[in-house]
């Protein structure tokens, strides 16, 4: 990628690892912000040897009012390691069967 006309602004978040589908794998995600005040001249290419991919988002779809909640079955939920049967059979008795999740649906 020619980014020499973009201000870099750095890593969004830590690189991720990311197990998509049947790839065993995986794949790492890594968010980079950039920056331009001015519309690019050419459309940007990817070089396959640097980036497999990339997903151009406007910052305008980032901004706090685009939040959305919906909820999520808590056997879908993961907590970074699975909960113990005895942890979700708890949960249920109480009534808790879902969580409110609070993200921002990006363009295609």
């Amino acid at each position: 990628l020619d980014l020499s006309r973009f201000e870099r602004l750095g890593r969004l978040v830590p690189d991720r690892k990311v197990n998509a589908g049947r790839r065993r794998k995986g794949l790492i995600l890594s968010m980079w912000g950039f920056y331009s005040e001015e519309e690019p001249q050419t459309k940007l290419k990817l070089n396959k040897d640097e980036v497999s991919a990339a997903w151009w988002v406007d910052v305008t779809c980032l901004m706090s009012r685009n939040l959305e909640w919906w909820p999520v079955a808590l056997h879908k939920v993961s907590f970074g390691r699975s909960l113990p049967p005895i942890i979700h059979n708890v949960l249920r008795s109480i009534g808790l069967d879902a969580v409110q999740v609070a993200a921002i649906r990006l363009p295609r």
